[in-house]
């Protein structure tokens, strides 16, 4: 079984951003017949308050399998950004090209960054990590399943035009803007196991990270139908 693939670079996987005064913002994403998941990661220029702060992304008429938010209940310290992460199961459409809507909880003018990652994968798990000062970034990660998996993350940063520069991985894209920027980063290959994405910053900021595993794996439950144990037949006697 190969590992998961991160497809088009630069034209699939890619990132959309806005900064304007509007209550959504709305993008035309691709997917190429190849996928079967394709992820979102939101992130806003905004203080997590505890409330969502971008109640819905839709994707034409889809409902996502996964939603996962950032959104703490300890409020002391929050300064760091807001994220989102949606995974979309496409593995029976084919070729796509539809409209994603963020709809924000109240107007705006602040930037959004809206990360898309088409695999021929699987979400296997994804974590939210906020960060109050983050700069050069190093996270080694065990999934249990290196033969199968990749290491996928989303980082956006409370800085501008921050320049990113990958160490361990492959650079899926930088978006090097005002207000905030964003930096996707992909590594398939394991080392004794482990799978690493480390990349450096220009500069150190409130950040949000969004961490995914992929796998090759269409049911981890069911090993893809693959019966790997012992078969049992009955004869009936009529």
């Amino acid at each position: 079984m190969a590992k998961p693939e991160i497809l088009n670079i630069g034209t699939d996987s890619t990132y959309y951003t806005t900064k304007a005064s509007r209550t959504e913002s709305t993008y035309t994403v691709t997917a190429p017949a190849s996928a079967n998941t394709v992820i979102f990661v939101a992130g806003f220029d905004d203080i997590t308050d505890g409330t969502d702060l971008i109640p819905t992304i839709t994707w034409g008429s889809r409902t996502p399998s996964v939603t996962i938010k950032l959104i703490p209940t300890n409020l002391i310290d929050v300064n760091y950004r807001y994220i989102k992460v949606l995974s979309f199961d496409v593995s029976l459409e084919g070729a796509i090209s539809d409209t994603a809507t963020l709809t924000f909880q109240a107007s705006t003018s602040l930037r959004d960054i809206l990360g898309v990652f088409c695999t021929d994968g699987y979400m296997q798990s994804t974590t939210l990590n906020p960060e109050r000062s983050s700069f050069n970034v190093y996270e080694p990660v065990y999934s249990g399943d290196p033969d199968n998996t990749g290491y996928l993350m989303f980082t956006c940063m409370d800085a501008s035009n921050v320049i990113y520069g990958a160490i361990q991985g492959t650079e899926i894209f930088e978006a090097s803007v005002s207000d905030l920027s964003a930096y996707g980063i992909y590594n398939s290959t394991a080392v004794n196991d482990i799978q690493t994405v480390e990349f450096s910053s220009s500069t150190s900021n409130d950040a949000a990270f969004a961490n995914v595993i992929l796998t090759s794996r269409s049911n981890l439950f069911l090993g893809d139908g693959t019966e790997t144990g012992p078969v049992i037949k009955h004869n009936v006697i009529t």
